[in-house]
């Protein structure tokens, strides 16, 4: 008999939730989700349909256009696009093993053209926060929390995304809250919020919506049998610009201003009044979600085989995709090849920017350590299962 898929989990909304919602399309949910994120947080807060979005109108309210933002090389593409689209100047900084900036590592890529740092929180991990803010404050640059892959998660107490000038979050699929599409600017600056409120966001087209619902039902929600149906995941998954796996990708064939396509389709939009119920419902059973997440990761790191791998963070989060840090001889390519042989969706982390070629002029300097952790760490499926497929690696 052949063996089922141990693919990345469904989104968190569920069906139900859906019907729920086309019920209530009538009566928008958008004023109670910010009221609710605001009490959550502490902050001002504007939708929007994506992270990027909100970063974009963040660097726009900040007056930030065509200033140089310091940001790490390893990171999600979106960062950098966004940056660009923005008019600002994108400077690729290292990173240290636990795939995040440092003091050291932003020193060593700062210059006096730096007016802002962006400082984001990868899988569910956390960047040292309170480090890079001090640092930010000393050198008074403007701090970019995001904390995109970090929704409802904490550092002391605090929770990710407000520990700078202004914050990020994302609600896209395989996030800490994960739905088909939506995202949040937020700033203890009222007036950096209502002048990103300024800026017009037209409202998505409603076939774009459905459209992106019935991919979300097909492709994530009942992910194993979709993955069957194409016999074997493709080795290299293709992404979209939240980072969510086999959806419409963006384009990057032309060579504009970052390489970026002259004819790209507009990206920026609203947050669709289905995607802001969905959201709201989703977001009062967040702790059941991680509850269950943070149950599943302790047993899969106690039952890691420690001489071929070791986790990059605490077995304490809620991941949706853990990394893990191969060692011996063991590489990155060659490991998600032979997972993927044995139908487990296991994958890379991000390419380094500066590895790029669009991108890669904006390193002046070799940023090794990223480069040494994107052959050496793995993301797999927050599941016991690979544990046990893993223990027949040869």
């Amino acid at each position: 008999m052949m063996r089922s898929y141990v693919s990345l989990p469904p989104p968190d909304w569920r069906i139900r939730d859906l019907f729920y919602s086309l019920m209530m399309l009538p009566f928008s949910v958008k004023k109670k989700l910010e009221t609710a994120l605001h009490d959550l947080y502490g902050n001002r807060i504007m939708l929007t349909n994506m992270g990027r979005t909100a970063l974009i109108a963040g660097l726009k309210a900040a007056g930030l256009t065509g200033q140089g933002v310091l940001i790490p090389t390893l990171v999600c593409p979106t960062v950098i696009r966004s940056v660009l689209q923005v008019g600002c100047v994108p400077i690729l900084a290292d990173v240290e093993e636990n795939l995040h900036l440092s003091v050291k590592t932003l020193d060593a890529a700062y210059t006096q053209a730096v007016k802002a740092v962006l400082m984001p929180h990868l899988y569910g991990l956390h960047s040292p926060v309170e480090e890079i803010k001090v640092w930010a404050e000393q050198r008074k640059l403007f701090l970019i929390d995001d904390a995109a892959q970090a929704v409802g998660l904490q550092y002391q107490g605090r929770y990710l995304g407000t520990f700078g000038d202004m914050g990020i979050l994302s609600f896209g699929p395989f996030k800490s809250i994960g739905i088909s599409r939506g995202g949040v600017l937020m700033s203890h600056d009222a007036g950096l919020i209502e002048r990103a409120k300024k800026i017009p966001l037209d409202p998505e087209p409603i076939r774009d919506v459905v459209r992106r619902l019935i991919s979300c039902i097909i492709k994530l929600h009942y992910r194993p049998y979709f993955l069957a149906l194409r016999k074997t995941p493709p080795p290299t998954p293709p992404r979209n610009g939240e980072g969510s796996l086999l959806l419409t990708p963006p384009s990057l064939s032309g060579k504009g201003a970052g390489g970026l396509g002259a004819s790209e389709e507009k990206e920026d939009f609203a947050l669709s009044r289905i995607e802001s119920h969905l959201i709201y419902r989703v977001l009062k059973r967040a702790d059941s979600i991680f509850s269950k997440r943070r149950e599943l990761a302790k047993k899969f790191i106690a039952a890691m085989n420690k001489e071929k791998y070791e986790p990059v963070g605490a077995d304490d989060i809620p991941y949706v995709r853990i990394p893990i840090r191969l060692k011996g001889n063991l590489t990155a390519q060659e490991t998600v090849s032979w997972l993927r042989s044995q139908r487990i969706e296991a994958e890379q982390i991000y390419k380094p920017l500066h590895l790029w070629d669009n991108y890669r002029s904006y390193a002046d300097k070799s940023l090794l350590q990223a480069e040494v952790l994107w052959n050496a760490v793995i993301l797999v499926p927050n599941s016991e299962k690979v544990c046990d497929v893993f223990k027949l690696y040869p």
